[in-house]
């Protein structure tokens, strides 16, 4: 109990009761399936979490929009969620809170799109678009999204805008990939993987060997919906954003709902999958 609430404190803003209860259940899991050493793991997965408080998240806002305010003429610039569809995504939310911030430091008409295949409309108007997202995992989406819109320009016979790529939190390794696609690529906080980032040879395997014990007990599929074994991609996230919807790149026995008999969990950083 002592060491929950010591992580809370270091990592997690003191958090809260569900919080609390979540690690504490978690911890349990830990210990049936891998006794000591499975409690030492999952400490050490949570002292290297990067937890993005409102504080935080909107220092990263900040920092995003001054990055915008001296890189680009936003007269010739779109600023583009690269949400793909008319579900919800956090995507929206950057692109709304950028441009108020945006309007904090002093400008009054900000083009923006809150879908990206509406950059096309902008052909011939802009010279640059800048992709913006919350959370970056492989980087396997942003990259088709960057590939779709030159294609949507090169069709309209118009010259394709310089773009880029903003995001508050991202993989490492993603980042490395997207950079590859667009001029210009700018991160808040990255991570890096929460095993392999950190760990090689004989304990990265012992990590490997707890962490599956741990997902064993985790329902294999909800709804269709397969378990994404050490995150999408295997991108082994270890990130939370509070009042955040928790990305499918985190380890998923920090948001996996079920376990394998049925039984509804209580995880630390919840995710809705719609």
């Amino acid at each position: 109990m002592n060491n929950i609430e010591k992580i809370l404190w270091e990592r997690f803003e003191g958090g809260d009761d569900r919080l609390f209860r979540a690690l504490k259940d978690l911890f349990e899991d830990a210990d049936r399936t891998s006794g000591k050493p499975g409690i030492e793991f999952v400490t050490s997965l949570l002292e290297r979490y990067t937890f993005i408080s409102r504080n935080k998240y909107d220092d990263g806002i900040d920092c995003i929009a001054n990055f915008i305010s001296s890189e680009f003429d936003l007269s010739r610039t779109l600023i583009c969620a690269s949400t793909a569809d008319h579900t919800k995504d956090s995507a929206q939310m950057v692109l709304y809170d950028l441009t108020t911030a945006l309007g904090f430091l002093g400008y009054l008409n900000v083009n923006t799109a809150n879908r990206y295949d509406r950059a096309q409309v902008f052909a011939g108007k802009v010279d640059n678009i800048i992709l913006v997202d919350e959370f970056l995992g492989t980087g396997r989406s942003f990259i088709g999204r960057v590939k779709e819109i030159s294609s949507h320009f090169k069709n309209k016979n118009t010259p394709v805008p310089g773009i880029h790529a903003l995001v508050v939190a991202g993989m490492d390794f993603g980042l490395r990939r997207v950079a590859a696609y667009v001029k210009t690529i700018h991160c808040f906080e990255a991570l890096r993987p929460g095993l392999r980032g950190f760990l090689s040879g004989l304990p990265l395997k012992d990590a490997y060997k707890i962490l599956d014990d741990i997902e064993s007990v985790l329902a294999q599929n909800i709804e269709s919906q397969a378990l994404p074994r050490h995150g999408d991609g295997e991108c082994e996230a270890l990130y939370a954003r509070a009042k955040g919807n928790c990305p499918n790149s985190v380890l998923p026995i920090f948001w996996w709902p079920r376990f394998e008999n049925g039984n509804q969990r209580i995880p630390p950083f919840p995710r809705v999958f719609c």
